[in-house]
């Protein structure tokens, strides 16, 4: 399983690479499933590390 996260201030354009990814995506390998997951769900994968202080950069990367 692969995943991404985007992150970013409001009107980054957060919204059309998403878009322009599943574009991109169902026109190139049209039998996989796609589903996209709110940032609520996202932030909770990482939120046990924050709040015991364990957050370190090897769990969030910045592309």
């Amino acid at each position: 399983m692969r995943g991404i996260i985007i992150d970013g201030v409001t009107a980054s354009g957060k919204t059309s690479i998403i878009k322009n990814l599943n574009i991109s995506l169902s026109e190139s390998k049209p039998p996989m499933t796609k589903f996209f997951i709110s940032e609520h769900y996202t932030e909770r994968m990482l939120e046990h590390l924050k709040d015991d202080d364990q957050l370190i950069g090897g769990e969030v990367k910045n592309i």
